[in-house]
């Protein structure tokens, strides 16, 4: 009883079909258990939203255009998250992306993105298990451009602490000596939204840039001297500026989630890989509609919002 008192409404969700056919079932429906049905959503064709998780993505599964010029890959970590990071770069019409888990699949590529992780300490080990911790090292020694974000970023400078053990039993890890940057693991995860302007002229563009994106994170990372702040940011609507990230050479990294969907720092990034194929810059690829923003005028004109807004109490 005391979970049948918490039932306002059903919604009919994914029908197909002729929704008249539902008006004797759902009159039933209503005379049976005194609950209204708010609405029949009809399925929605060719809708595609973010995956939950990665284990959507297949093993060295290619996303992007076979025999497009420009070879992005991104490593395929055991635990790899907020991996959508790469999605607006494999909707360009010149990029072939790439998720791989081996040291031979980042051979000549032009440009390596370190995702971020939901466990960095043992995905660190993973790449050194698996070689792409030598490969990613000879890559960068070659001048291919790595990006890493978050967990990513982390794994690419000289050390994590984990004095907490928030992650694993080591007090301390090794990362890949890329960026001389240092990682301390903390027990509160910083989530934010934030904006700002490159502060360094590398992979994501010259000083002034814009940028904005999330950070959602437990790392505190401090820039040893042979690194530089690569982002200045800000918490969205707030004043007060902090520097982000770090550059040495074509290395670079930072905490900022959602870095490629800002056509300001894609077109930068992939016109710097352009002009090193010998390639004339081009604009950014015009994002498809938002299917997020389809789904709700989708559900929108299909339910019975002034009952719902009554339901949970919105004015």
């Amino acid at each position: 009883p005391e979970e049948r008192a918490l039932v306002a409404g059903f919604i009919i969700n994914k029908f197909r079909g002729d929704a008249a056919q539902l008006d004797a079932g759902i009159r039933i429906l209503r005379e049976r258990t005194a609950v209204p049905t708010l609405g029949v959503v009809p399925y929605l064709e060719d809708w595609r939203s973010d995956e939950e998780d990665s284990v959507t993505v297949t093993r060295s599964g290619r996303v992007g255009r076979p025999g497009a010029p420009l070879r992005i890959v991104v490593v395929r970590l055991p635990y790899m998250s907020n991996f959508t990071d790469a999605d607006a770069l494999a909707g360009e019409p010149d990029v072939d992306l790439r998720f791989v888990h081996a040291p031979g699949e980042i051979e000549g590529s032009d440009a390596i993105v370190l995702p971020g992780s939901k466990s960095t300490i043992a995905d660190l080990h993973w790449l050194r298990r698996s070689g792409l911790s030598a490969a990613l090292q000879a890559a960068a020694a070659a001048g291919t451009p790595v990006v890493g974000i978050c967990g990513g970023y982390q794994m690419l400078g000289r050390r994590i602490l984990d004095p907490a053990h928030v992650e694993s039993a080591c007090d301390a890890v090794d990362g890949l000596g890329l960026l001389d940057v240092e990682t301390t693991f903390a027990a509160e995860k910083r989530t934010l939204r934030v904006e700002g302007v490159v502060t360094v002229s590398g992979p994501l563009g010259s000083p002034g840039a814009a940028v904005s994106g999330y950070e959602i994170h437990m790392g505190r990372t401090v820039l040893g001297s042979r690194s530089r702040p690569l982002l200045r940011l800000r918490t969205a609507g707030s004043c007060d500026e902090r520097p982000d990230g770090a550059l040495t050479g074509a290395v670079c990294g930072t905490y900022l989630h959602g870095i490629f969907d800002h056509p300001e720092a894609r077109a930068a990034f992939l016109n710097a890989l352009r002009a090193a194929r010998g390639l004339p810059p081009r604009a950014p690829a015009e994002p498809a509609v938002d299917d997020i923003d389809r789904l709700t005028a989708h559900v929108e004109a299909h339910l019975d919002l002034e009952a719902i807004e009554r339901i949970v109490g919105l004015p």
